[in-house]
């Protein structure tokens, strides 16, 4: 799947969903699904992956962080926690 198809589609539906800002919403969760430093470094990806395209698709279709939490995709796991192909991390650490 080409990320720019990615964006527009998952923009139109956080749009539809009443988000006020889906672009960059849509934009912010691609970052993050493909663990990039900031929004463009998105210009040297071209596609999304298998595993990452499902991944994004599950993150839109929850439409905001709280209703990801509340289905188990976003949570908070240890240091022991094996990943898998297709997980999404976002690092938490105490400086």
């Amino acid at each position: 799947m080409k990320l720019r198809t990615a964006i527009a589609a998952a923009t139109s539906r956080l749009s539809d969903a009443g988000v006020d800002s889906p672009e960059h919403d849509a934009r912010a969760l691609a970052v993050h699904v493909l663990g990039l430093a900031k929004p463009s470094d998105l210009l040297m990806v071209d596609d999304l992956d298998g595993d990452r395209a499902v991944a994004y698709d599950a993150l839109v279709a929850c439409g905001s962080v709280a209703a990801a939490r509340d289905k188990g995709l976003y949570r908070m796991e240890g240091k022991e926690y094996p990943v898998k192909d297709g997980d999404v991390l976002l690092f938490k650490f105490n400086v």
